[in-house]
């Protein structure tokens, strides 16, 4: 991974990310759900959850699964982001988690 690629991911987009999940979608759809405006960082966004064995990457699309978005929460936590960026999100998940099983 470039130093490039590591100082663009930031606590906002990796909480992005988790908008656009659990989905298989193109990666213009991942762009607009994440709410990401540039093509180019939300690529390099995809490439570091790719490396990191979060999600599936193809040229046009990108797939998701619920532990996928459980990983990126985790990866968030791991990383220190502030529990307030992305409570809604994991209480949501969460309820969502519940509410099914």
């Amino acid at each position: 991974m470039t130093d490039n690629i590591k100082v663009s991911i930031n606590d906002g987009l990796l909480v992005k990310s988790l908008l656009a999940m659990p989905n298989n979608l193109s990666i213009g759809k991942f762009q607009e759900l994440s709410q990401i405006r540039s093509r180019t960082t939300a690529k390099e966004l995809l490439n570091y959850l790719r490396e990191l064995g979060i999600g599936n990457l193809s040229e046009d699309y990108v797939f998701f699964s619920e532990k996928d978005k459980l990983d990126t929460i985790l990866l968030a936590m791991k990383l220190g982001c502030d529990p307030e960026i992305y409570q809604e999100i994991c209480i949501g998940m969460i309820l969502n988690y519940l509410h099914h099983y």
